[in-house]
């Protein structure tokens, strides 16, 4: 699931959300926006059984993300804004700021 709310300072704050009996271990939110790096922004659990991460962009823009799975799975979040294929002929996640 894929939350989005305006910040006071006019970006947009999506917040990603995976329920709590997933089964993927450590998740990872990666896309363009960090440079498809897989470390640096970890779902993190949370109080209400989910776990969730969170970025703030700018409002407009569109962004290709996925999800990585510590033992190297892709997962795609079904409820984003759409798909892109990308160079391996699998399909990225779009979501718009």
């Amino acid at each position: 699931m894929i939350k989005k709310a305006k910040t006071k300072n006019e970006l947009t704050k999506i917040t990603f959300i995976l329920p709590g009996d997933h089964t993927y271990g450590r998740v990872f939110l990666v896309g363009d926006f960090n440079n498809w790096d897989g470390s640096g922004h970890q779902f993190i659990k949370r109080s209400n059984n989910t776990y969730s991460v969170s970025i703030a962009v700018e409002p407009g823009r569109e962004f290709e993300f996925r999800y990585l799975a510590e033992d190297g799975r892709w997962i795609n979040e079904e409820f984003c804004d759409g798909y892109r294929t990308n160079e391996y002929g699998t399909e990225n996640c779009l979501v718009r700021g």
